[in-house]
């Protein structure tokens, strides 16, 4: 039995990681079945691969929440923060009914790692549990670098990538999401913010709140030369 004090701990949840507040653009089909379907399905497995910046951490924290409001509990840890801790650490989280593994590919590919994945994917799915995997690289990708029995596991779910928006798809989301804080945003103002600010989920959420924040306290409408002057692009 591992002691407690070796437990992963839960890190904190952005509060604004949820399924119903993110722009869907070209992942409508995979936000729509996480939010309404999949919790309420027979899947037990996900595999999520994407590039950096594409959300992956965004939609397993989203996850989390939506599990959460439906009564479910759940746990979300990155694995990059417990790579070098050993691998049986996972066997504990085994209890939550949704568990969320993020950046699968800092471990895959060491063997006590693999194994341990292995592990916690039998047990997940014979208590009936949900377990989400999330990666960078794609299961072909990672077929020649995991242990065998590992990659066919990971088979067995449901299977999706994780699309960063195109240009058109990335100036749509920004305007819809200022809208969601109550915010008016042209589309020439939401192409600077596109050009000039972070290309991934989580930062632009956090850029969207700040100048939320500032729009509020200035009493000022969200132009390019404000935008400018409050984050100092």
């Amino acid at each position: 039995m591992i002691a407690p004090a070796q437990l992963p701990l839960q890190v904190s949840l952005r509060a604004d990681a949820r399924l119903d507040a993110m722009y869907a653009g070209p992942n409508a089909w995979l936000i729509d079945w996480l939010r309404d379907e999949w919790l309420q399905g027979t899947e037990t497995s996900v595999f999520l691969h994407g590039a950096p910046g594409s959300g992956l951490t965004h939609v397993q924290q989203a996850i989390c929440h939506r599990a959460d409001m439906q009564g479910h509990t759940a746990f979300y840890l990155s694995l990059n923060e417990v790579q070098h801790e050993a691998p049986d650490v996972l066997q504990e989280l085994c209890g939550f009914s949704v568990l969320c593994l993020d950046d699968l590919d800092t471990v895959l590919g060491e063997p006590n790692w693999d194994r341990a994945l292995f592990n916690v994917f039998n047990t997940m799915r014979d208590q009936g549990q949900r377990l989400v995997l999330a990666s960078h690289q794609s299961l072909p990708e990672l077929q020649d670098h995991i242990l065998p029995d590992l990659h066919s596991r990971l088979s067995w779910g449901m299977r999706a990538q994780l699309k960063v928006p195109n240009d058109e798809d990335w100036v749509a989301a920004i305007i819809w999401l200022a809208e969601q804080h109550g915010m008016t945003l042209s589309e020439e103002t939401a192409q600077y913010v596109a050009v000039r600010g972070p290309r991934e989920w989580a930062g632009l959420t956090a850029t969207i709140h700040t100048l939320d924040t500032a729009s509020l306290a200035a009493q000022r409408r969200l132009t390019q030369p404000f935008i400018k002057a409050v984050m100092g692009w």
